[in-house]
């Protein structure tokens, strides 16, 4: 299960992002600790009485590069709309666009 970190809940990577927890098929993996300056997005458990890890956090790098990471991609999560949401604002964010509005549909530049 994998829910939204509360200090997290503004970011703009988790518009259309589900807060409250949800299933999903992905391992959890360790990740702590995470460098100094990293924002956690999402926490997950694998099961009750083990450590919760984060499995989604953003960085920005003292040079001003953006960094997005999430442990999450078992073939099941893209079928999840708010970890199709994730990845949306993740790429959009990482490279320094707006990222979109929920429900906003977005184009592809060029096409």
């Amino acid at each position: 299960y994998i829910w939204g970190a509360p200090e997290a809940k503004q970011h703009p990577l988790l518009a259309g992002v589900q807060m409250t927890e949800f299933p999903v098929k992905s391992s959890l993996y360790r990740s702590q600790p995470l460098v100094e300056g990293t924002q956690v997005l999402l926490m997950g458990r694998a099961e009750e009485g083990k450590p919760h890890e984060p499995v989604a956090w953003t960085r920005t790098r003292k040079e001003g590069g953006k960094l997005f990471y999430t442990s999450l991609g078992h073939v099941e999560d893209f079928q999840t709309p708010s970890y199709s949401a994730l990845l949306k604002n993740g790429i959009y964010w990482a490279v320094g666009l707006p990222v979109p509005k929920v429900g906003e549909t977005v184009s592809v530049p060029g096409k």
